[in-house]
C-alpha cells in the first residue's frame, strides 16, 4: 500500500492539460510536462470525466460555514493501477526532480491483487468524513459479464494530503478478457459519479493494461504470488483489508530458502469496540495454516512466516516453517491452542 500514498507527483499536473502532441504514441520516459497532463487531465482509455456538484465535495462541517453554491464541475475518475496512469505519475515527479528510482520502480510495480481507481477533484473533503460501511453500499466497480469486486479498502484526502481519494477492489480471479466495458460508480449526495470504462481501449504494447502487468513474470514474482494466493484466496474481506501485502525473501537456511513477510495491520479491518488481539490471533492463525499448506503441496519450504505492522515500523511476531506446517495438519481447538504456543514474539530469539 504504500507505494499508492506517494501521490505529490499529482500536484503537478492539476492544472489542464495543454495541447500536446499525442502521448501514448511516445514512451513514457520521453514525455513532457504537458504530455503528462494530457494523460492524467483528458479524457482518454484510462480517464474518465463525470460532472459533480460543488457542494457534494464538501463535508457536512464546512457546508454549514459557508453558503454552498450549486455550481457543477468535473471529477476525474482515474483507472489508477494501470502501469501507464502511474507511469504518468512517476514521470511527473521525475521532471520535478523529487523522485528516486527506487521509488519509481516501486510505484510502477504490477498490481496483482487490486484494481485500483482514483477520484480526484477540486475538493474532496467529503471523503474524510464518510464512514467505510458507507463507501461499501455507494461505490461499485463492475464489468459487462456480471463481474462484481467488493471494495477492499480505502486512503482517503487526509492520507495522501491532496482532493483525491484512492479505492482499492479486490480483484480475485480479474476481469475476463471476454469483458467489453467496466463500470466505477460512486454515488455521493445528490450526483453520481461514474466513469465507463472500454477495456478494448485499456491496452498497451498490444496487452490489456489494468493494473501494469505486461511484462511476463520472473520466477520470484511467480512464487510470490502463488503464495499470496494460497494466504488470501479464501480469505474473508476483514482479513484482505488487514493484509497490506506479501514478499518473499531469501532466508538463511539452504533448507528452508524462503522466508515469508507478511504486512499486517488489525486496525485496518476493525469496527469500533473489535478486539483486535483476538482477531489478530485468528488472522494469523489462518494465514500461517495456508501458508504451511502451501509449503507442504509444494515441496518448497519456508524458513518463517514474519508478521510486519508497516504503520508501526516494526516486525511483531512469527511462527517457524515447520510450525506452519503442522498447523496446517490441525483442526478447531486443537489448531488454536498449537498455533497460540508457537506464535513467538520477535523480541524473544534474534
Amino acid at each position: 500500500m504504500k507505494r499508492f500514498l506517494m501521490m505529490t507527483a499529482l500536484a503537478l499536473v492539476a492544472l489542464p492539460a495543454l495541447a500536446a502532441d499525442d502521448p501514448f504514441a511516445k514512451k513514457p520516459a520521453d514525455w513532457t510536462l504537458e504530455d503528462v497532463k494530457a494523460v492524467l487531465n483528458k479524457e482518454n482509455a484510462w480517464v474518465k470525466t463525470s460532472e459533480v456538484f460543488s457542494r457534494d465535495l464538501l463535508a457536512t462541517e464546512e457546508k454549514s460555514q459557508k453558503t454552498v453554491s450549486n455550481d457543477r464541475e468535473s471529477a476525474f475518475i482515474r483507472w489508477y493501477s494501470a502501469g501507464i496512469i502511474r507511469q504518468a505519475v512517476v514521470r511527473a515527479a521525475k521532471l520535478a526532480g523529487g523522485l528516486a528510482d527506487q521509488q519509481a520502480a516501486e510505484m510502477t510495480k504490477p498490481i496483482d491483487r487490486f484494481y485500483v481507481i482514483e477520484v480526484s477533484a477540486s475538493k474532496l473533503t467529503v471523503a474524510d468524513a464518510i464512514g467505510f460501511d458507507e463507501m461499501e453500499k455507494n461505490v461499485t466497480l463492475e464489468s459487462d459479464d456480471g463481474s462484481k469486486f467488493a471494495l477492499v479498502n480505502v486512503v482517503r484526502p487526509k492520507q495522501t494530503g491532496a482532493p483525491e481519494i484512492l479505492f482499492f477492489f479486490d480483484r480475485g480471479k480479474g476481469i475476463p478478457e471476454s469483458a467489453k466495458k467496466a463500470t466505477f460508480r460512486w454515488q455521493l449526495g445528490d450526483t453520481k459519479i461514474e466513469g465507463p470504462f472500454d477495456l478494448a481501449k485499456m491496452v498497451v504494447d498490444g496487452k490489456r493494461d489494468l493494473d501494469g502487468d505486461t511484462a511476463p513474470l520472473t520466477a520470484e514474482e511467480k512464487r510470490r504470488r502463488a503464495i499470496q494466493a494460497a494466504a488470501l484466496t479464501d480469505a474473508d474481506l476483514l482479513l484482505k483489508r488487514a493484509v497490506e501485502d506479501l514478499s518473499v525473501e531469501k532466508s538463511p537456511s539452504p533448507a528452508r530458502p524462503w522466508k515469508i513477510v507478511i504486512f499486517y495491520n488489525a486496525n485496518r479491518a476493525a469496527d469500533q469496540g473489535t478486539d483486535l488481539v483476538a482477531l489478530a490471533l485468528t488472522h494469523k492463525e489462518q494465514l500461517a495454516r495456508d501458508v504451511g499448506k502451501w509449503s507442504s503441496a509444494n515441496k518448497d519450504s519456508v524458513y518463517a512466516l514474519v508478521f510486519a505492522d508497516r504503520s508501526a515500523g516494526k516486525v511483531t511476531d512469527f511462527v517457524t516453517g515447520q510450525d506452519a506446517e503442522a498447523l496446517a495438519k490441525k483442526q478447531g481447538e486443537a489448531a488454536r491452542k498449537f498455533f497460540e504456543s508457537k506464535l513467538q514474539k520477535v523480541k524473544e530469539k534474534s
